[in-house]
């Protein structure tokens, strides 16, 4: 393929591996001069913000019967956990920039009767979240995830293709009766058995997004420095290409692997000078609190976007299971701290006998605490999309308006391991190609025709990128993803 000046890029800039076909944006110094006045148009991204344990469904079931039917914002507020969505107490209302999903089930992540063990429910959903593909506790092995399908799709275009992000610390080998402790601490996954790892320090963050920026730099002096870079590189590539001729196949071979690694630094080269061109305050001192740390990451999450840095994000806000290892002190309930973990009251059909009255009302009282777990987890949420949305961008709208925000849980009932009808709220409009304010259901149970598979490839869609059928068909992505989510669009 020859673009821009004449040069030649060959199938670095095509990617059709992994079953993705995509033709990256043209960048502005490799497109023809004549063709450089276009106006501008808005920057799409996508967030996937994962909490674990699921939700209360009764609260869930309560609120998607008021929803039905009818915009959000003209509903009085919105119900059960999602009231803090809509404002309130001086905070921005975001409904008009929702859409509440209801009625998908992600079927690959629940548990096979073939399945050499019973009890790896955590594992099992968790690490199939973006990849909707089932595991097992062996062989090893997931699928690439939906974030990095995308990322590798658009390439270089931003200092990184992706960002992972978490709050928790992430183990490899054997966790639980044998299970790879890798499915419940990562949700990304380059390949089958390639998880990557999260950045989980406020501060490492910072440092990762803007310790290699040009902060300081003049644009003159930035400007030279990405020239003299990419006259190096133009020279590398010419000295290399002119060897081609005189190898064998295999040199042939490493040759090739060696240009694509020109190639990509050629376009990483070209995304030189983000965060140069962006007021980014120091960090200062990061909090310890682990609410006010969560705050951080949302801002930091929001300076990336308003950078540029990357158009791809996924963000645990805990390892699955586990999910946090201490008490939800910093949640209250009945004006009281709670005294144990999400997990603990996930499961209520077991509640502690230390919690008082007969077991009928220890469950009522679990469930109650999951919700306002739940309610805080929202606010938390709340909080990141009015950072998003506070930011007004060049080309018309903010970076909530161009953006698309998946918030979720690898189950929806948690007491009984299951990832059917999975409480789901998008936020953004991602440049208007998904139309909000409303609430989108489906149909749910076994004769479902629509997938939580099928709302990565939708969302998947709106950042420009397709999906072809593997060789001899089948899914487009997943285990059952076979086509974008019908009426993302309204």
């Amino acid at each position: 393929m020859t673009v821009g000046d004449g040069r030649a890029f060959g199938r670095r800039l095509l990617l059709r591996g992994l079953g993705v076909g995509l033709a990256l944006p043209l960048l502005e110094s490799l497109t023809p001069r004549g063709a450089r006045a276009e106006p501008p148009t808005p920057i799409r991204r996508v967030l996937y913000y994962y909490v674990p344990n699921g939700f209360n469904m009764n609260v869930w079931a309560d609120a998607v019967a008021t929803m039905a039917g009818g915009k959000l914002s003209s509903l009085p507020g919105l119900p059960g956990f999602l009231a803090p969505l809509a404002g309130g107490d001086g905070k921005k209302d975001l409904r008009e920039k929702l859409l509440v999903v209801s009625g998908l089930d992600n079927a690959p992540a629940n548990y096979r009767a073939s399945d050499d063990d019973a009890n790896g429910a955590h594992f099992q959903q968790t690490a199939s979240f973006l990849s909707c593909r089932h595991v097992d506790r062996t062989p090893f092995g997931a699928g690439q995830s939906i974030d990095q399908s995308i990322a590798t799709s658009l390439g270089y275009i931003t200092p990184h293709r992706s960002l992972q992000l978490g709050l928790h610390g992430s183990a490899n080998g054997a966790c639980a009766a044998g299970w790879p402790c890798a499915y419940l601490g990562f949700i990304s996954w380059a390949d089958a058995t390639t998880p990557l790892a999260q950045l989980n320090a406020p501060g490492e963050v910072f440092e990762t997004l803007f310790s290699s920026s040009a902060g300081g730099v003049s644009p003159a002096d930035l400007a030279r420095r990405k020239a003299r870079k990419l006259r190096v590189l133009d020279v590398v590539h010419a000295d290399a290409k002119s060897l081609h001729g005189k190898l064998g196949q295999a040199d042939r071979y490493k040759l090739e692997q060696y240009l694509t690694a020109v190639d990509e630094a050629e376009v990483k080269a070209q995304a030189m000078g983000a965060a140069a061109a962006c007021e980014v305050d120091p960090l200062g001192a990061v909090p310890v609190s682990y609410p006010e740390r969560l705050d951080l990451m949302a801002d930091l999450m929001t300076l990336a976007f308003k950078c540029d840095l990357t158009r791809v994000i996924s963000f645990m806000r805990h390892s699955g299971g586990a999910s946090f290892g201490k008490a939800y002190d910093f949640v209250l309930h009945d004006g009281k701290p709670l005294t144990e973990q999400k997990h603990t009251y996930s499961h209520w059909n077991a509640p502690l006998a230390s919690e008082v009255g007969t077991l009928e009302e220890r469950k009522a009282a679990y469930l109650a605490k999951l919700a306002a777990i739940n309610t805080w987890e929202i606010e938390r949420l709340a909080y990141l999309l009015r950072r998003l949305d506070d930011v007004v961008e060049p080309t018309g709208g903010t970076l909530l308006d161009n953006s698309v925000v998946l918030f979720g849980s690898e189950l929806g009932e948690p007491d009984h391991h299951l990832a059917n009808d999975l409480p789901l709220v998008l936020a953004g409009s991602c440049g208007g190609t998904i139309a909000t304010d409303r609430h989108l259901a489906f149909n749910g149970g076994a004769m479902k025709n629509d997938t939580f598979a099928d709302l990565h490839l939708g969302l998947a869609q709106r950042l420009g990128v397709t999906f072809a059928p593997p060789m001899g068909g089948g899914p487009l992505f997943g285990e059952d993803g076979t086509k974008p989510l019908p009426g993302l669009d309204g």
